[in-house]
């Protein structure tokens, strides 16, 4: 039997922490499709104050970005949590006694947070959504068309689709997927900080996190400012070799970081003792 990953082993321990945890995931859903489905209704009767004809495209537009970005946000406290099932020594034992590797262990955590997260905020979205097309049936409203459709039938829309970057004047087209690569890798690579956090941090592990976000985040901004003054900027962009020089570079760095983070998070979790009162997890 394969030591670090099997998968019989790795499908009983997912098993086992759905049913573990189901509380916490229908909290999840519950939360999230209340708090869309006040949103969009909320909208909708504000922006039909005097007439019950609301301009569909441009509000279901307003709505699906809304909730794209609260899903988002989502994520990332769903982030935080990935060890939220070792809070006390009880649970802690429990996880750890379980018959598997660390490896199938992390594994299954790290899924719940991320795709089974992603799973519960979607179907979230579409309940919202068909409450608040009822809203607009019983209140009269007279708007067209479905919120997760709109987000379906947009995501590979060449408006959504990034083309020129344009610099100091100068247009560059440093390609669609250079730029959509740009895009995911921001993602992923905040997500692999909180995952991070999550791992690090024991106690108020998403306020840690978010804090900690906040001040790396003022830190880069102040350095970036430094080398604005020192006139670093003026060479990275002289032409535009030296910008797609930079650009890869960065890609690349921040590829790097993103693993790091994902693999730091994954050691501190194989070294997380059963007794830990400490506000670190090392």
């Amino acid at each position: 039997m394969n030591k670090i990953f099997d998968l019989q082993r790795f499908g009983n321990l997912a098993k086992w922490d759905i049913l573990t945890n189901k509380k916490f995931y229908i909290k999840i859903v519950i939360g999230l499709t209340i708090a869309l489905a006040f949103i969009f209704c909320f909208n909708t009767w504000i922006n039909s104050q005097g007439s019950s004809r609301i301009a569909s495209g441009y509000h279901l537009d307003s709505l699906a970005r809304t909730s794209i970005f609260i899903a988002t946000v989502v994520m990332y406290v769903a982030a935080t949590y990935i060890f939220n099932n070792m809070q006390t020594k009880e649970m802690r034992i429990e996880f750890l006694m379980q018959p598997a590797s660390n490896f199938e262990k992390y594994m299954v955590r790290f899924l719940s947070m991320t795709v089974g997260v992603f799973l519960l905020a979607s179907a979230s979205i579409v309940v919202a959504d068909l409450i608040h097309q009822l809203f607009c049936v019983v209140a009269g409203y007279d708007l067209r068309g479905s919120v997760t459709m709109h987000i379906l039938n947009n995501y590979n829309s060449e408006d959504a689709r990034p083309g020129i970057f344009v610099m100091k004047g100068m247009e560059l087209n440093i390609g669609v997927a250079t730029m959509e690569y740009a895009a995911l890798l921001f993602l992923l690579i905040n997500h692999a900080f909180y995952t991070f956090c999550g791992s690090l941090f024991r106690r108020n592990v998403w306020l840690l996190a978010i804090c900690s976000h906040f001040i790396l985040g003022f830190t880069i901004v102040i350095c970036i400012f430094k080398l604005i003054d020192m006139g670093v900027f003026n060479v990275i962009f002289a032409n535009e070799t030296s910008i797609s020089i930079t650009i890869n570079t960065m890609l690349l760095v921040g590829t790097v970081i993103t693993g790091l983070l994902y693999y730091a998070s994954y050691k501190i979790f194989t070294r997380m003792q059963v007794i830990n009162n400490k506000w670190l997890n090392l």
